[in-house]
């Protein structure tokens, strides 16, 4: 059985309704060593044993219900392969995985490097990827673990596993978790000396194409002529940075870096530890990475100047490696230039410009940086003679429907006997180039707004490419149109939130026009507001609970942990000891269930205007010396009670149903709440497993005659067309497949689900910075922003979800969930909705629903307006129009 808690530093996440961890390392596509030492045995299948099975290799079904095969078969290149086939996988709660193993012959070394290699396909696995873990047998925990793609056809793969400690006790598997065959051949795990950075996939794309720049300035809008396109604050989503047309030393602009403290950049984090902090050091970087020549000789130059004397700053580069070659210099209030020299350490690496606040009075101005292939600086030259840059409108390039779509060009000539041609192109979502015009460009013209001719609510990106002689660059900027709906709805009866707060004002702002009306807060720890007995502090909390305030947003309050530091019963050795991300002696029971009682009482008085729901403790399986069937039912009493003394109209959440064991246990946390919090994480595309898990809340509910609302408080389905190089590996992106894909998924699951009595849905996000150029974590745990605060497909997508199914509409009800044709309705204030869709393939609709779409407004998942329907697709549409008309086609689409 596996380990469910965390181990090893791995990350706990939730797949539906289950409870598994995640891979943690690295997949990578290496060349195999040649004449390693497999340190398998029998990794080729070549000695069989009487019954014709792989010898020194178990073949476990394991888990209650499951049925299949092994054989051996040819494999690629005249290989032997063996063919696992998983014939019946019943869906439970139960874990259960179909494993290849081999016990106690791999040997490990801690920090050694390991190249795990072989040859795989599938039959009928939808998952695009199978696990591979090393294990400690005893006691049992992780050593190692990653995932490698699989497909139909035979591919080989190569990974690097780096154990975590010294055995001679392991166990090395492969396994997957669905019906299915799965075929291997030619296993090994051999010694390397490869680095992980080397083989990472998004970095060999970038390899293949993005080629050295022959310019001998290799930074683009080098003087900040163009504005700040191409630069930004590494640490946030917007800047600080502003362009000074005042103060330059080339040219007529420069950038200001302004330390005031009104200016500064704030973050906030509810998790692990609630706080707000101001940003006093900036790193000021170019956006993206620059092509090197690894071993080659380069100086970076820069144009510095400051308002005081000895301004320290750091200049220098960062390799996508995490090394640097930086340089300490002291600003003054003359214009002086800076340089630092170096031996490129790797092919890709950024600018950067570090610098901080001591006094909140310094501001420092940078110009005329230059990157060159040389051991010393040269006069400064702009890599291009004509300079361009787009703008959107406004922050987070987004439009709203029937405005103007219009985007600011910005020209700077440093030859103005340059003559560039523009070529302009608008595609959407799906990749439809919509709009496409060129022509030369002149300084006399200035700058310009160009209208762009895209009405429909969507996706969209703006490509331009200017080229003029022996120079040719490319500019691209996505943007979206949605409809208004923060300024009409706000926070009214709204659908969405987000679990944790996001870090920026600006994100949090941005964020309610996808319809996100709730916050699910961290800040009330228990040991974090009476960290002593008595002595209540909530100024922490404050900050968060005003912000959303603020900006009309509704809390869910949750009481994440059990007890505080003072108030449990945790034994003296483990106060202050790590438990994941968490701490152990505050997962034990309270010592007195009426100190809870008062600690909740007193939260709910503080924040009574603000909070309108209480969640009891976050996910207990963590539950240190206590079970959760025994004992949960204790803190839903109490919590229940404290609300009643403070306003009755408030409600209490229980957890999840997945952490009880005895359904009398799971009945009785339902009776004691009014509330049923659900983590939903589904990383597949398939409708009917979804209805599957969604039915396991359905059957429980029936089968106990109770009735209670459904929150799904984490939800979470993750992709991103071009994923940076550090989330090359992130599970999720690798398994939910493109963004267009993805979010349809999304639309279609929480079609499902609120006609299911799920009634809101929090987006789980992360609590850090996004970040510039280097991520702050592996984890990619955003639905609506990449890390530069541009949104993804999903963000039109839920943006029309929340607009044309508005507040005041009332819950699903199931036209057809059988397929192939999924329909749902839901009755508007004046009119109806219904929602269609297929799984992967169209299916033409019959032609008496087509006749029958007179009067009918046709959506597409975005939001735009369509013309016909002739097919249901992979693609939810919305069919709008009077109740008589909708009630017809419902008729028509009953299986």
């Amino acid at each position: 059985m596996r380990n469910k808690k965390n181990i090893s530093g791995l990350t706990s996440k939730k797949y539906g309704l289950k409870t598994i961890i995640l891979p943690a390392l690295s997949v990578f596509f290496l060349c195999s060593l040649a004449c390693a030492q497999n340190l398998l045995k029998n990794g080729d299948f070549s000695d069989l044993d009487g019954q014709k099975k792989p010898k020194d290799w178990i073949m476990n079904y394991e888990g209650n219900g499951l049925e299949g095969s092994t054989v051996i078969v040819p494999g690629p290149e005249g290989k032997k392969a063996l063919k696992i086939e998983c014939s019946k996988f019943p869906l439970t709660q139960n874990q259960k995985w179909i494993i290849i193993k081999q016990d106690s012959i791999l040997k490990t070394r801690k920090g050694q490097k390991l190249l795990v290699s072989f040859w795989v396909k599938k039959e009928k696995i939808t998952s695009p990827l199978i696990d591979v873990w090393l294990m400690n047998i005893s006691p049992w925990s992780t050593i190692a673990k990653t995932t490698v793609p699989v497909s139909e056809k035979w591919e080989k793969v190569e990974a690097i596993l780096t154990p975590n400690i010294d055995s001679e006790n392991t166990r090395f598997e492969l396994f997957f978790t669905e019906e299915g065959a799965l075929y291997l051949s030619d296993i090994s795990v051999t010694e390397t000396d490869k680095e992980e950075i080397d083989f990472n996939p998004v970095r060999r794309k970038m390899e293949k194409n993005q080629l050295p720049a022959k310019e001998k300035n290799i930074i683009v809008n080098s003087g900040f002529e163009t504005g700040i396109d191409g630069w930004g604050i590494s640490d946030f989503d917007y800047t600080i940075a502003q362009i000074d047309n005042t103060q330059f030393f080339h040219g007529k602009k420069s950038v200001c870096l302004d330390f005031s403290e009104d200016k500064l950049p704030i973050s906030y984090s509810d998790y692990p530890q609630s706080k707000k902090t101001v940003m006093q050091k900036i790193q000021f970087t170019g956006q993206g990475w620059l092509r090197l020549e690894k071993g080659a000789q380069y100086t970076l130059s820069l144009y510095g100047m400051a308002n005081n004397e000895n301004q320290n700053a750091v200049i220098g580069v960062y390799y996508m490696t995490k090394k640097k070659d930086s340089k300490t210099v002291s600003l003054s209030p003359q214009w002086k230039r800076y340089d630092v020299s170096f031996t490129a350490q790797d092919i890709f690496a950024f600018v950067f410009i570090d610098s901080s606040a001591k006094t909140y009075t310094e501001k420092i101005w940078i110009d005329a940086v230059q990157l060159e292939k040389s051991s010393a600086p040269s006069e400064y030259t702009p890599r291009f003679p004509a300079e361009m840059a787009i703008y959107a409108k406004r922050k987070g390039n987004i439009y709203y429907a029937g405005e103007e779509i219009s985007v600011s060009l910005v020209k700077f000539f440093h030859d103005v006997s340059a003559k560039p041609k523009l070529s302009l192109s608008v595609i959407d979502y799906r990749s439809n180039v919509v709009f496409a015009t060129q022509g030369p460009v002149s300084p006399e013209e200035g700058n310009k707004e160009i209208k762009l001719p895209v009405k429909e609510n969507g996706y969209y990106t703006l490509s331009a490419s200017v080229s003029g002689e022996n120079y040719k660059y490319m500019l691209s900027i996505p943007f979206i149109i949605i409809y208004p709906y923060a300024e009409k709805y706000g926070a009214m009866n709204a659908r969405f939130g987000i679990n944790h707060s996001y870090y920026s004002d600006l994100a949090q702002e941005i964020s309610r026009e996808a319809g996100i009306g709730w916050i699910r807060d961290w800040s009330l720890k228990w040991d974090a507001v009476e960290h002593e007995q008595g002595k209540f502090d909530f100024s922490s909390a404050d900050v968060f609970y005003s912000r959303a305030k603020k900006m009309n947003m509704k809390i869910l309050s949750i009481f994440p942990d059990p007890a505080a530091a003072w108030a449990g019963t945790a034994p003296a050795e483990v106060k202050g000891k790590k438990l994941g991300d968490a701490f152990a002696d505050l997962w034990y029971l309270p010592k007195e269930m009426n100190d809870y009682k008062n600690y909740v009482k007193r939260c709910i008085e503080q924040y009574s205007d603000t909070a309108d729901a209480f969640e009891i403790i976050n996910e207990p399986f963590k539950a240190q010396g206590w079970s959760v069937d025994e004992k949960y039912d204790l803190f839903l009493k109490a919590a229940k009670e404290a609300c009643r003394a403070v306003d009755k109209n408030k409600k209490i959440m229980r957890t999840g149903l997945v952490y009880f064991k005895k359904n009398e246990a799971n009945v009785l946390a339902s009776r004691f709440s009014d509330l049923l919090s659900e983590h939903i994480y589904p990383e597949y595309n398939d409708t009917k497993y979804f209805l599957q898990e969604i039915s396991l809340i359905d059957n429980f509910f029936r089968s106990n005659s109770i009735n209670q609302d459904i929150w799904v408080t984490e939800y979470g389905k993750y992709a991103d067309d071009n994923p940076h190089f550090q989330y090359a590996r992130f599970s999720h992106f690798l398994l939910n497949g493109d963004e267009r894909t993805s979010a349809a998924y999304s639309i279609k699951y929480f079609t499902v689900m609120i006609s299911h009595g799920i009634s809101k849905i929090f987006f789980h996000s992360r609590t850090w910075p996004l970040g510039l150029n280097i991520m702050f974590n592996s984890a990619a745990f955003d639905m609506l922003f990449k890390y530069d605060l541009l949104p993804y497909k999903f963000f039109p997508a839920c943006n029309a979800f929340s607009w044309l199914l508005p507040p005041g509409t009332a819950p699903g009800l199931a036209v057809n969930e059988a397929g192939p044709v999924f329909a749902y309705s839901f009755k508007r204030a004046n009119d109806k909705a219904l929602i269609l869709w297929t799984d992967k393939q169209p299916v033409k609709l019959k032609s008496e629903i087509i006749n029958n779409l007179n009067g009918i407004e046709l959506y597409n998942m975005m939001g735009g307006r369509m013309e016909k329907l002739d097919s249901a697709g992979d693609e939810p549409v919305y069919l709008i129009g009077p109740a008589e008309k909708i009630d017809l086609l419902e008729k028509m689409l009953i299986q």
